[in-house]
């Protein structure tokens, strides 16, 4: 976490509703950007442990279209990516840890991201019908 952001946390609640997204700050080293929204308050991020494996927020790959851009979770729904996007998910593989957080960058109509804990990248992604 970024030491600036410390201060943040001691008031932050277990209850409170959080968001992951991209950290779309050019000058951070920090990947993500955990959004409290209880609070309006944010801490820029890196990815430091694994969440737990099939819990309540984490999900894993089942099935992967590369040449189509899709990629099916095991909570069975499916996604597809952002276009420009195809090179980074290139390097994912079958049972690669995903979380699902909100896209806030290019690319809107993409509404989420699926973040790779296994390869610590994301791409933009959209529920596909």
């Amino acid at each position: 976490m970024n030491p600036t952001d410390l201060d943040k946390l001691p008031n932050w609640k277990a209850n409170e509703f959080i968001l992951v997204t991209q950290n779309r700050n050019w000058f951070s080293r920090y990947l993500y950007r955990i959004i409290n929204h209880s609070r309006q308050e944010s801490v820029e991020v890196y990815l430091h442990e694994k969440p737990e494996i099939d819990g309540e927020h984490s999900h894993s790959i089942f099935a992967m279209n590369f040449d189509k851009g899709k990629v099916v979770l095991n909570n069975t729904t499916v996604w597809e990516l952002y276009q420009t996007d195809y090179y980074t998910y290139r390097n994912w593989a079958i049972n690669d840890l995903i979380i699902i957080g909100i896209n806030t960058g290019w690319g809107s109509e993409y509404t989420h991201i699926l973040i790779n804990v296994d390869t610590d990248s994301w791409v933009r992604a959209k529920l596909f019908n």
